[in-house]
């Protein structure tokens, strides 16, 4: 599960995110949990049977969208001090 999504993330960026199979699936389980993240049937037929495509859920791009969001509001109030 998620062999696309560890050769995306190490490609872009240039190799700084390496995660293994095993950590790569327990996070992805997670956001199929929290529903950031569904699961679609195989495209084609000729897909490999264990292949998974995991779409992003309108929840999750609503998720999304705050994380991108936060850093543009800026704090509340001092973090240290």
């Amino acid at each position: 599960m998620g062999y696309g999504i560890m050769q995306e993330g190490a490609w872009q960026s240039d190799g700084q995110y390496k995660r293994g199979p095993g950590t790569l699936c327990d996070n992805l389980q997670k956001l199929m949990n929290q529903g950031i993240v569904g699961e679609a049937p195989r495209r084609m037929a000729r897909d490999r049977p264990r292949r998974r495509y995991h779409p992003i859920t309108a929840f999750g791009r609503r998720v999304l969208e705050q994380d991108i969001e936060r850093p543009r509001r800026g704090f509340r109030r001092p973090i240290f001090g």
